[in-house]
């Protein structure tokens, strides 16, 4: 075997069997060494690192790889590879089954643009952007809540942010970007995490409005069973709707629908919120009350299927359900692991109670972030980062 033949063996030994011995290497690592090896030459490379995976992740792998406009935004994060600890092959897979690619374009592209922003757009910074630096940003909104703006200081100050950054005007200018940002700062980890809850409202949305008839992405299946009503209606309270002078539009019918969804999830599904400590978890269940309600307010934003017409029918005597007492001022979400996923069961009752669209995008400085702003947060990073059209409607009034 002459030289050029050994080449391959030696350049891949150290590659791929220095974690022979060691942890084995995470999915987003794997995935790193495949897209970086997928050039001339490199292919038996790149197959070495594919055979680390078992055979159900290869599988979910070759899905992905066909999914152009997902493989699109995930190798956009490449840049950033403190992000990809948190790559789950095994949660893609269900999420991929929900068919909404335009929402998880728009959560990736929102990963993106937040990271490009914090990293200055600066691809040394990029390569610099490690676990520790991504763990402990996600999730925090510096430029709003000063808790989280404080945190920020302190972690850039102390040096766990960027370690490998060691220049003082670098760092600092650094510091002056996450302190520019508004939102919770999201990640790879967020985004299988809002994904969890984003798959109970789609699966709400093709049981209870789509059905079984339509195929396709649910944004076009929902864009489908849609009809513009005369005027187009804002729900500023349970039941109650105000016309706006301008043309009905899908984008807020859709968003607002999904929000009824959301609202009231644990009544329009089997997954109930998640148990506050030292409580008891409660079955959820379909409530048909809701339900009613849900499909009736639905059908006031234009959208139309046989599985609306059929359950209205089955549910025409159904009356709303009884109005809940506020619950008063919520509680800020200090706690990190409350902004993301499934809503805990004391944020579920103030999400129940004042999640609608006016109630959005009016967020004040505070301590930290409110449980409509983390909701109102989770709609912006799925919906293309909350549009021009949706700005208005906070200082909207009733007419």
């Amino acid at each position: 075997m002459g030289d050029s033949d050994s080449k391959p063996r030696c350049v891949f030994t150290p590659e791929v069997d220095q974690y022979f011995y060691q942890t084995p290497p995470s999915d987003g690592e794997i995935f790193l060494k495949i897209r970086e090896n997928k050039g001339p030459g490199q292919v038996d490379i790149a197959k070495l690192w594919r055979l680390k995976l078992s055979s159900y992740k290869q599988k979910v792998l070759g899905t992905v790889e066909r999914q152009s406009g997902l493989l699109e935004k995930l190798d956009q994060l490449r840049a950033f590879p403190g992000l990809w600890n948190g790559f789950q092959l095994g949660n893609i897979e269900k999420h991929l089954k929900l068919h909404t690619p335009e929402e998880v374009s728009h959560y990736l592209q929102h990963v993106h643009k937040t990271w490009q922003l914090i990293t200055l757009d600066d691809p040394t910074i990029q390569k610099a952007t490690d676990f520790q630096t991504v763990k402990r940003l996600e999730l925090l909104a510096p430029a709003i809540f000063s808790a989280d703006g404080a945190e920020v200081r302190r972690l850039i100050s102390d040096g766990t942010l960027f370690p490998s950054v060691s220049a003082p005007s670098v760092r600092a200018r650094i510091q002056d970007a996450m302190l520019q940002i508004v939102g919770l700062i999201p990640s790879i980890t967020t985004f299988h995490q809002n994904m969890m809850l984003l798959s109970i409202v789609a699966k709400i949305l093709r049981r209870h409005i789509v059905g079984d008839a339509r195929s396709g992405s649910l944004r076009s299946a929902m864009m489908g069973c849609w009809q513009a009503p005369e005027k187009m209606l804002i729900e500023e309270a349970e039941n109650s709707f105000y016309k706006l002078h301008f043309p009905p539009s899908f984008d807020l019918a859709y968003r607002q629908v999904f929000m009824s969804a959301l609202r009231h999830f644990s009544r329009l599904s089997v997954v109930g919120p998640r148990c506050e400590r030292g409580q008891s978890m409660n079955a959820a269940m379909v409530d048909d009350q809701y339900l009613a309600q849900f499909l009736r307010g639905a059908w006031k934003q234009g959208f139309r299927s046989v599985k609306i017409e059929a359950t209205l029918a089955k549910l025409r005597d159904c009356l709303p359900p009884q109005a809940k007492v506020d619950p008063g001022a919520p509680s800020p979400e200090k706690a990190l692991e409350r902004r993301s996923g499934r809503p805990f069961s004391n944020s579920a009752a103030v999400l129940s109670s004042s999640f609608f669209l006016p109630n959005t995008f009016t967020a004040e400085q505070s301590e930290y972030p409110s449980t409509i702003f983390v909701l109102e947060d989770f709609m912006r990073s799925f919906f293309e980062g909350g549009s021009s059209e949706m700005r208005p409607i906070a200082t909207a009034s009733g007419g």
